[in-house]
């Protein structure tokens, strides 16, 4: 009786986590890169800018987006952030350019003003990250880029 039970217990353990398994499909995350970066209104204490950005999909599916949320942090402080409820695809080995608006932050803008006044470097960290939503059941694809910005020429 106890081995019927520790037998239905690990069917029942390896059932669910195939299953989870299953919630993203892909191998590997896809590849981003920020293409263009264009200044669309400032006539408000948010200004708009349009972002280019890059995906390259790595796998041999296909990568069905149903939303994406993105922000770019600065100095600990997210500067720009924007949502897209437009849905795309990107064909599995291929590659699309989106674009995509983002509102800058007035208030977080000045802190992070600040920080680089009040600690003078020749450059700042970033980081860019962007959550795709693939579908109702599906672990969102989520991509973080961190770098740094050249603020005094060397």
């Amino acid at each position: 009786m106890k081995l019927k039970a520790t037998i239905i217990f690990l069917l029942s353990l390896a059932t669910l986590l195939s299953s989870c398994a299953s919630l993203n499909p892909y191998a590997e995350k896809p590849e981003v890169s920020v293409e263009s970066f264009t200044l669309l209104s400032a006539d408000s204490f948010s200004p708009e800018f349009q972002i280019g950005l890059r995906v390259i999909n790595p796998n041999k599916q296909a990568i069905n987006v149903e939303g994406l949320s993105y922000s770019a942090i600065i100095e600990g402080q997210t500067l720009l952030s924007g949502v897209n409820k437009s849905a795309l695809t990107i064909d599995g080995y291929s590659e699309k350019t989106i674009q995509l608006n983002a509102k800058a932050s007035l208030f977080n803008g000045l802190k992070v003003l600040s920080t680089i006044f009040k600690n003078p470097n020749n450059s700042t960290v970033y980081r860019l990250k962007i959550k795709m939503d693939v579908g109702s059941f599906k672990i969102p694809i989520v991509v973080t880029r961190k770098g740094t910005i050249a603020l005094l020429n060397q």
